[in-house]
């Protein structure tokens, strides 16, 4: 497994992508991601023979991004390399988007870069650490790597930009495996509304595929109930955003939901494992 994505990103999964991944079904023919948010789960997953991967998001500025660290690194990277790191560029970046796409991907780092805790809201602050007395900055080296790394993991993966029903009525089929990680249920400061409506039309989506579902949320009696019958797995995560650190105060409990095809494929890993066979 790799490491995980160097994009930082608000409800990004860079403490449990290792933990999600290890409950993956090896026999795949096709990975999904319908709300692939900063590819931290993408970046540690392993590549199966023949198997083709596929991310969506909904967040036409975070395609874009994507796009041009595909096929433009080099001209994202002379972009990124003058901007400096002000509170004054900062704002500016927010108001003016850019003429081309390699702007608008710029611009778009330097918010993801320069929010406070990552979080993009529709209305990012400019943010940094006063009790450390350490910026987030722009350094050019992890600016550099961070293209160089999407550059390479994103090579044959196809990226979409559609809503999340129509991703996985596209890409269902028996082989087909969907890692769902939607917005938290009742959290705020997405960049994008999903309200509980959308959660229940997820759900529903998820109940009538061919394939695999796994699903990512808070763990709360909402998510429970929609998820009510499929094997549900626990872990605690901290996550904070904070500028000071209180032990236990970001301490949360995720859950991770498989459907049945899951489930029943994972268990395929364990005996795959206790007869020594190759997956």
């Amino acid at each position: 497994m790799a490491n995980c994505s160097p994009l930082r990103w608000m409800g990004g999964k860079s403490r449990s992508a290792k933990w999600i991944v290890s409950h993956f079904p090896e026999r795949r023919i096709c990975y999904v991601e319908p709300f692939c948010g900063a590819c931290h789960v993408l970046f540690v997953k392993s590549v199966l023979p023949k198997e083709s991967e596929v991310i969506n998001d909904a967040d036409g500025d975070l395609i874009n991004l994507f796009r041009v660290f595909r096929h433009h690194p080099d001209y994202l990277w002379q972009e990124m390399h003058y901007l400096l790191h002000s509170r004054e560029e900062f704002y500016r970046a927010r108001e003016w988007h850019g003429v081309t796409d390699i702007q608008r991907a710029a611009s778009f780092l330097m918010l993801i870069r320069n929010s406070f805790g990552s979080r993009m809201e529709k209305v990012p602050s400019f943010g940094y650490s006063i009790v450390h007395n350490r910026s987030n900055g722009l350094p050019l080296l992890k600016i550099k790597n961070t293209i160089t790394a999407f550059r390479e993991r994103l090579d044959k993966v196809i990226v979409e930009n559609l809503d999340f029903a129509d991703v996985i009525r596209r890409y269902d089929s028996p082989d087909a495996l969907f890692y769902c990680d939607p917005p938290y249920i009742e959290a705020s400061k997405y960049r994008l509304p999903f309200t509980m409506d959308d959660h229940r039309h997820l759900a529903d989506c998820l109940s009538k595929i061919k394939g695999m579902a796994l699903v990512s949320l808070n763990d709360c009696s909402e998510a429970r109930e929609l998820y009510n019958g499929w094997d549900i797995k626990t872990k605690e995560v901290r996550y904070s955003v904070s500028r000071t650190k209180t032990d236990g105060a970001s301490l949360r409990q995720e859950l991770l939901f498989l459907n049945n095809a899951a489930a029943e494929r994972l268990k395929e890993n364990v005996q795959g494992t206790l007869n020594g066979e190759e997956p």
